[in-house]
């Protein structure tokens, strides 16, 4: 019982965290915004297909690195 009511404390207090910095960045933004020092929304957000193409080099770097140092490694490009 005292595990549960533990977790449960760990549950809103990390809710309540939540909400917090939430609150915190809405007004940041809305400082941002009355400064004009806001910047374009295509700035605050990533792109998800860039992401995709950086994390497939840094793999695809990670394998040549490893097959520089001797490891056997069979580097090959699959079409889905």
């Amino acid at each position: 019982m005292t595990a549960a009511l533990r977790g449960r404390r760990k549950v809103e207090e990390r809710r309540e965290r939540s909400s917090l910095l939430q609150a915190y960045h809405v007004a940041a933004f809305g400082a941002a915004a009355m400064n004009g020092t806001l910047k374009p929304f295509r700035e605050y957000v990533s792109d998800p297909t860039s992401q995709a193409r950086t994390k497939t080099a840094q793999a695809i770097a990670f394998f040549h690195r490893m097959r520089a140092s001797g490891v056997p490694v069979e580097i090959s490009r699959t079409v889905n």
